[in-house]
């Protein structure tokens, strides 16, 4: 993978340090009022567990691989046609799927490797449009971090 060819024009990247779930989820509820937002998340476990604590106060969908095909549209569908303002998504959603208007993408858990930082953040900035990329990360998670921040050449806007 050459970064390079992956990077979008207009994205700004964000990390913000955390403390743990609850810091994450207070953090998340000011953030995703900025607009058209996909949350994403490592495991199909921790994005049922996001969904049911932000469903009652964030109009937002859920993606992920044991959801039936038939769900799965519904919920893209749902998020396309701003039905609800908020997808949150294991990397199911981070290659492939095309929703133009995606204003920012929450990494709720940093990527396990640049390849999937660089695939998730490429659904915002889209067709010349400004996008902003966020990540909430522990102290645990400094090193891989860092390594995002030189991939992309943090904390230069491009």
């Amino acid at each position: 993978l050459q970064i390079d060819q992956y990077k979008p024009v207009e994205i700004s990247h964000i990390f913000l340090e955390v403390k743990g779930w609850t810091d994450k989820i207070s953090k998340l509820q000011e953030k995703v009022d900025s607009g058209k937002t996909i949350v994403f998340v490592n495991t199909k476990q921790r994005a049922e567990e996001l969904y049911e604590q932000l469903r009652d106060e964030v109009d937002a969908s859920l993606l992920h691989g044991d959801l039936s095909q038939r769900a799965r549209m519904r919920n893209l569908n749902a998020f396309r046609k701003n039905y609800s303002k908020v997808l949150i998504s294991t990397d199911l959603a981070s290659r492939g799927i095309d929703v133009i208007d995606v204003e920012q993408v929450i990494n709720f858990d940093v990527p396990k490797d640049i390849e999937t930082y660089i695939h998730r953040v490429g659904r915002t900035g889209r067709m010349g449009r400004k996008g902003t990329a966020i990540t909430f990360y522990t102290w645990k998670e400094e090193i891989m971090i860092k390594r995002i921040k030189q991939a992309v050449k943090y904390p230069e806007k491009y």
